[in-house]
């Protein structure tokens, strides 16, 4: 439940922003470029290499914003990189682990310094729902209301960004499907659980649509299976459908393109019956 969203799903390009006085335009730029190009030649653990000697050569803790949620997400990324060239540092569970930690640390650490970048509320929400993958379901269940809360905080500071909706209908999408035992579980941690529900869910799908048109796949994918949830099969046949005629740029593209035919696959039949 609540699985972290994966390498892909987890990015959101780096807007244009003001570079700290104290890092060079240039070096900010070339571990961009390598987080753009990453998954192949270990692009991804190289960006987390720079990065990391950057951030040792600072001499300005309280400007760390621009490296500090650049750290979250590159560590972040790592955890699920498929690279054969990063396996170095990603390839065993305890290496996963650590990284998922330590970008949890590191958004934590921008969030300090820079409490109003949707970046830093942004990176924290995704990073403690990684940290939940190694820790359990009831970590992730306590952390609820936590991830919810940045992620809406992300949502406030930047409404442009079609990712920070997605994410809060991620949130409501898998709340609303959680099984019986997960459901015992929250009962038992708080007095009244987290609830949401399909409608909410896809009514930020559809925001991040909306205010981010076509900005990535995944987010049309999943209001075709909200729709499905929802009963509304014919709608979930147009979104599936729209779905497959989109661009497929990269790998996660491809699997996005998949995951779509074989949900189109499924509520044909039940719009047929």
């Amino acid at each position: 439940m609540l699985a972290a969203t994966g390498v892909d799903e987890a990015r959101c390009e780096p807007p244009k922003i003001k570079l700290l006085d104290g890092v060079p335009a240039g070096d900010l730029q070339d571990v961009d470029v390598l987080y753009e190009q990453a998954g192949v030649n270990g692009n991804l653990s190289r960006c987390l290499e720079k990065l990391n000697e950057m951030y040792m050569a600072s001499t300005d803790k309280a400007e760390m914003v621009d490296l500090c949620w650049r750290l979250a997400r590159a560590n972040y990324n790592l955890v699920y990189s498929k690279d054969s060239g990063d396996q170095e540092v990603c390839g065993t569970q305890e290496q996963k682990k650590e990284l998922a930690m330590d970008a949890l640390k590191y958004a934590r650490q921008a969030l300090e310094v820079a409490p109003n970048d949707y970046r830093s509320h942004y990176w924290c929400g995704i990073a403690i729902q990684a940290v939940g993958e190694f820790e359990g379901t009831k970590y992730t269940i306590t952390h609820l209301n936590d991830i919810r809360s940045h992620f809406e905080q992300a949502v406030r500071l930047n409404p442009k960004d079609g990712m920070c909706f997605y994410c809060i209908g991620m949130w409501c999408f898998e709340l609303a499907d959680l099984g019986w035992m997960q459901r015992q579980i929250a009962s038992t941690i708080f007095a009244t659980p987290p609830q949401s529900s399909f409608e909410e869910a896809l009514k930020y799908f559809q925001r991040a649509e909306q205010v981010q048109p076509e900005f990535w796949n995944k987010n049309a994918l999943m209001i075709a299976k909200t729709y499905e949830k929802l009963g509304d099969y014919a709608k979930a046949v147009e979104w599936c459908e729209y779905t497959t005629r989109r661009l497929v740029i990269n790998p996660d593209d491809e699997a996005i393109l998949k995951q779509a035919r074989e949900v189109l696959a499924r509520v044909e039949k039940k719009v047929k019956k």
